[in-house]
């Protein structure tokens, strides 16, 4: 019994050693290792949208943004508004609103004037709760091969692109610039305006798969004749639609600022995140420098790819006022002390 149990063990042997695979030991990572990944091209030139459908404006409560008010015809998913088509509206005299065309500028900015609703008149009877209104924003465009690119969407609560929620810049300060993917062909865009009659729309090149913004970083300013070493917030992109992994945030060049690296370990697709890094000087300002201002420069690079901007930090004397910041408790995010 003993040498039939032998004899098999021996042919399992035999047998998985002959159905390994064949294995490279060269050297060295293998060849698929060495490949970059690959990622969807870009917008070449920014996209203009020159005609917009608006209608509005519903009643609303202060925050009942999440709201559909266009259930009557599909809702906000499903909507396909021809001009004049009609919704009710308690807002309107008649209780009935349209659709109108309007047309944005060469800079993307659009106005729209509800005519017909007598806002003073609903704020004598209502109080100001009964101006709080939405109004939408219809268009649709032409685009060539599934792209990357970044939608400016200012004035904006949300957005839809080919039914997918995004958010806009409501306050429009001018820094948000939201990763999205275009398909080949006809796309839709759907807006939620909650805050005047009034927005701004673009859709721009992604210049590459992770972008650095520094129009909204979190500094810290250098005081004269004193060293810094602060955290600093800068807004990393991911205009990918895949997850990126170990991109490097580097900021300072080693004149004034040290030079200073991150590993972000990873980004989920389209995705934007603002990392805390230490900022500090290289060695005290003693002398004055002009506009009391610096520029350092920030890169973030996954893999070749690399995308370059830079920051301003000011420069205080003691007795004047200054910015210095903190890692947040809460959330590890960068805060300005207050």
């Amino acid at each position: 019994m003993k040498k039939y149990l032998l004899i098999i063990y021996f042919l399992l042997i035999v047998s998985l050693i002959f159905a390994a695979p064949n294995v490279d030991h060269k050297d060295g990572p293998s060849s698929s290792e060495n490949l970059q990944t690959e990622f969807l091209p870009t917008i070449e030139k920014s996209i203009s949208i020159k005609e917009w459908l608006v209608v509005g404006p519903f009643s609303k409560g202060m925050r009942e943004n999440d709201i559909d008010y266009l259930v009557d015809q599909g809702g906000e998913e499903n909507i396909k508004p021809r001009e004049g088509s009609e919704h009710l509206s308690i807002m309107a005299p008649n209780g009935s609103i349209k659709w109108e065309k309007v047309t944005a500028d060469e800079k993307g900015n659009v106005k729209f004037d509800h005519k017909n609703i007598n806002m003073e008149e609903l704020q004598d009877i209502y109080g100001y709760s009964g101006t709080i209104k939405v109004s939408y924003a219809y268009a649709e465009f032409e685009n060539k091969g599934n792209k990357r690119a970044l939608i400016i969407a200012e004035k904006v609560t949300s957005f839809r692109l080919n039914n997918k929620k995004w958010p806009g810049a409501v306050y429009g300060y001018g820094y948000v610039k939201v990763p999205v993917t275009l398909k080949n062909g006809r796309n839709k865009i759907l807006l939620k305006i909650t805050r005047g009659d009034k927005f701004t729309f673009k859709i721009i090149p992604a210049e590459a798969p992770a972008l650095v913004q520094t129009k909204n970083a979190t500094t810290p300013d250098i005081i004269y004749r004193k060293p810094l070493k602060q955290w600093t917030g800068i807004t990393v992109v991911n205009t990918a639609s895949k997850t990126l992994k170990n991109i490097k945030l580097i900021i300072g060049d080693n004149k004034v600022i040290k030079k200073t690296e991150k590993i972000i370990r990873q980004m989920p697709p389209l995705t934007i995140r603002k990392i805390p890094i230490l900022i500090e000087t290289k060695e005290i300002l003693n002398d004055k420098i002009e506009g009391d201002t610096i520029i350092v420069p920030v890169k973030v690079s996954f893999e070749n790819y690399s995308h370059d901007n830079r920051i301003k930090l000011r420069i205080r004397d003691k007795d004047q006022s200054y910015k210095t910041t903190i890692i947040s408790g809460i959330d590890g995010s960068v805060q300005y002390l207050a």
